[in-house]
C-alpha cells in the first residue's frame, strides 16, 4: 500500500526526471544533419501564408512538412 510518505518520494523522484529529461539542447543550423530549405506556404489557411517557411523558421521548435501535390 502506498502511503503518505511513499508518494511524496514517488513525486519528487518523478519531479526530478522530469526536470532533467526537459533539459534545453542548443544545437547550432550548422550542425543539423539536413540541408536548410525555405518554401513559400501555399495553404490559404495558414497563418503564415505567402510567407517563406522551414527549419530556420521553426528553429527549436518540433515541425513536421510534407511535400505532396495540393490537388
Amino acid at each position: 500500500m502506498i502511503n503518505n510518505k511513499n508518494m511524496q518520494f514517488i513525486l519528487a523522484l518523478f519531479s526530478v526526471m522530469l526536470w532533467v529529461s526537459c533539459e534545453d539542447k542548443i544545437v547550432a543550423m550548422e550542425d543539423l544533419d539536413f540541408a536548410p530549405f525555405l518554401i513559400e506556404d501555399l495553404n490559404p489557411n495558414s497563418s503564415t501564408y505567402g510567407e517563406k517557411v522551414g527549419p530556420p523558421f521553426y528553429f527549436g521548435k518540433v515541425s513536421a512538412y510534407y511535400f505532396g501535390d495540393p490537388g
